[in-house]
């Protein structure tokens, strides 16, 4: 349930995010926003595609995927609520994106055109700004991961996930949590089980419903 309206809720969101804008720059942003829902498994950047848009998520929860030249299905980033997101190597290239972005469950959201974005930041310096600060920052959450992945063994990456963002376990499939900290399902059941053990808590580690 929505708390709000989506233009409530994403004005809200950029006022609180980049406090630099004006209200006026926040207005301006609107006017070239359009709001978009998608379903539950529903893919809305397929892979191949030339990404267009940059997104802000307002309820539910999104996937970044990749596949593999034997058809595996990896996940490279989970966004969640008030996340600001696009398929950057491919926004910037202009070329065909080898990160998919699919709707985890049932999501709303915000999106602008990437070059009605970029005109307003020619146009306007606050919104340059955010557009550069905004660009940043989704590229640190990309490192950041990476920098998981490759100094944290395996059960340090859930128990670091599981701190920062707790609610994707139960948003999110456990396979798909799995490939996004690099180990099996199976290894991640063992961490949970031995988790759960450890703490003394009896919890269900099987995935969200389907």
């Amino acid at each position: 349930m929505l708390r709000g309206s989506p233009e409530t809720l994403f004005k809200n969101f950029l006022r609180m995010s980049f406090p630099f804008l004006r209200e006026e720059d926040v207005d301006q942003i609107l006017s070239y926003c359009t709001f978009c829902e998608f379903n539950k498994k529903e893919v809305f950047l397929p892979l191949g595609q030339v990404a267009q848009f940059y997104y802000f998520l307002i309820e539910g929860t999104v996937r970044a995927y990749s596949v593999d030249d034997a058809g595996n299905d990896s996940t490279i980033m989970i966004h969640s609520e008030n996340a600001l997101f696009g398929s950057l190597e491919s926004l910037y290239r202009s070329s065909p994106t080898k990160r998919g972005l699919q709707a985890a469950e049932a999501s709303k959201l915000m999106k602008i055109r990437q070059e009605d974005f970029q005109q307003l930041a020619f146009s306007n310096v606050r919104i340059a700004k955010m557009y550069m600060t905004g660009s940043t920052l989704a590229m640190l959450k990309y490192l950041d991961h990476i920098e998981l992945l490759s100094t944290k063994i395996p059960e340090e990456r859930y128990l670091e996930t599981l701190k920062n963002n707790p609610e994707v376990f139960q948003k999110v499939r456990h396979k798909d949590i799995a490939t996004l900290l690099g180990i099996t399902p199976n290894s991640l059941s063992r961490i949970i089980k031995r988790q759960n053990t450890t703490s003394g808590r009896v919890e269900n580690s099987n995935d969200p419903p389907q």
